[in-house]
């Protein structure tokens, strides 16, 4: 939900607050007039208009809630100097153009838009957007070269700057733009981009997060070079400056490798990354370099019909050269890397399939082995209902796993899209997990969440849906002494298509 004013369209135009004014009550009750200028607009303006050379198309949306605990909070995390719960409201309208050809081979297309979300009482929580973004692209037979440019203003309120009937809010916009190029000859792919990010902060006291980032990006692929060689390079220069801090980072990453095909089901593959890391005005500077070479590939189903296994094994090499002479020295040395998943499905009768998943790999630099899978089991209840059960875990000790935190975790979901009658959705959902961290004398925290929920659609008119929903959700913990965190969120929301 982020839309913005039509323009010639409309006879009635938009004077919205300017996002960098203080958040008193007279600049709340005019984010509110926004809101009704974009219902009142909604009814003003064509069903779809021109724009010069622009074919707009026009959605207006308006959603209303409760929400009885605005922070998910357990009942010892309440802040008893805020309210926990409140209602809000939403409205929001959107502007996107059909594509618009400026010649043959080349297209563009313009969005606009903005939204409001405004709690009657946690204004604290309250939120606006505006943005605008122009898209194009040109394809030729070879090249294809894309693009765009767009901001974006969002006034939000700071949670850690709060007092009962006020907020502190943070005015900031956001400007970028991006040109991508990719241009194909036989066997040789070239690419390159260009990005931009400007990030400006409208208030002195959060000028500490402006900053500007430049991204350049250059590269090139040779496939199927002999029919089983695969080359490719990159280069990639990423520049931030933090204009109110006077400090500057600038990262080189260079990537190259190659991939041979000795088989229809795997090859050789070799890959370098080196990365080097400059800081003004400290003069600071790292570099770090990563090389791994090994094969890789999938079992061919000749093979092994079941189950699919893919596979990595290979030999890395990793070197910080800030590390300090103290270190172990066999951290520079070439360690071996595996990478494995193993997954398949069975469709056990028309109704019930059965899936599951494996992937187990390890971490050089750290010293670890993770090992994680998941077995799901659903099944269609007729028509327009299904369940499912679904076991995942991430063991310590199963083959080398040396996870930091040994997590089990069962989960049941249930859906019955035409519950008592068409177009009523019901959704249950109920999950628990076992978390245990790899320490000596460490609780395991067990934590029980159960949701469900109702959600009605209704087409009103032909323009005109409705949605109506509510949905609760219980979490208990251990870890929480005074009981368990309870939510209710009831909303009802309008869209219209012009």
């Amino acid at each position: 939900m982020r839309e913005i004013s039509p323009t010639d369209g409309c006879k009635r135009s938009l004077a919205p607050p300017w996002p960098g004014a203080p958040r008193t009550p007279g600049f709340r009750s005019a984010g509110i007039r926004v809101g009704l200028w974009l219902l009142l607009a909604s009814g003003a303006c064509a069903q779809t208009f021109n724009l010069g050379p622009f074919d707009f198309t026009l959605q207006g949306t308006l959603e209303v809630g409760y929400d009885s605990n605005v922070d998910d909070a357990y009942p010892e995390e309440e802040n008893p100097k805020l309210q926990k719960d409140d209602f809000y409201w939403m409205p929001g309208l959107s502007l996107k153009s059909q594509p618009v050809p400026l010649r043959p081979s080349t297209m563009i297309t313009l969005s606009l838009g903005s939204a409001y979300k405004d709690y009657f009482e946690r204004n604290d929580l309250d939120e606006e957007t505006y943005h605008a973004r122009l898209d194009f692209q040109t394809v030729h037979p070879r090249l294809t070269l894309s693009g765009g440019a767009g901001t974006e203003v969002t006034v939000d309120a700071n949670e850690d700057v709060y007092m009962p009937g006020g907020a502190s809010y943070d005015p900031h916009q956001i400007d970028s733009a991006d040109v991508m190029l990719d241009w194909n000859w036989k066997h040789l792919q070239l690419l390159g981009s260009a990005g931009y990010t400007s990030e400006r902060h409208f208030f002195e006291r959060y000028e500490i997060g402006d900053e500007d980032e430049t991204v350049l990006m250059a590269g090139a692929r040779l496939n199927d070079l002999l029919t089983k060689l695969d080359l490719y390079i990159t280069l990639e220069e990423t520049e931030t400056v933090f204009p109110t801090q006077g400090t500057e980072e600038d990262e080189t990453v260079f990537n190259w490798g190659a991939l041979l095909s000795l088989f229809s089901w795997g090859g050789l593959y070799y890959d370098s990354e080196e990365t080097v890391t400059k800081f003004s005005p400290s003069g600071e500077e790292t570099e770090e370099i990563e090389r791994e070479f090994g094969l890789t590939g999938e079992i061919p189903i000749e093979l092994l019909r079941h189950p699919h296994v893919t596979y990595s094994f290979g030999l890395e090499y990793e070197d910080n050269l800030e590390t300090t002479p103290d270190e172990d020295e066999d951290d520079e040395k070439w360690k071996p890397v595996h990478t494995v998943r193993v997954w398949d499905e069975f469709q056990i009768s028309k109704t019930v399939k059965l899936s599951f998943d494996l992937t187990w790999d390890n971490d050089v630099e750290e010293d670890e082995v993770g090992t994680i899978y998941n077995i799901r089991l659903t099944q269609m209840l007729g028509a327009s209902a299904q369940h499912g059960f679904t076991f995942s875990r991430e063991p310590e000790g199963l083959f080398g796993s040396t996870a930091e935190t040994e997590t089990t975790t069962y989960s049941y979901d249930f859906r019955f899209d035409d519950f008592i009658f068409s177009k009523l959705a019901l959704n249950f959902g109920a999950i628990y997990e076992e978390s245990t961290p790899q320490v000596e004398d460490a609780l395991t925290e067990e934590t029980t969440t159960i949701t469900w929920g109702l959600a009605h659609t209704r087409q009103l008119s032909r323009k005109l849906s409705r949605i109506l929903a509510y949905t609760y959700k219980w979490e208990d913990s251990n870890f929480h002494e005074y009981g368990a965190m309870e939510k209710h969120l009831v909303t009802y929301g309008l869209i219209y298509d012009f």
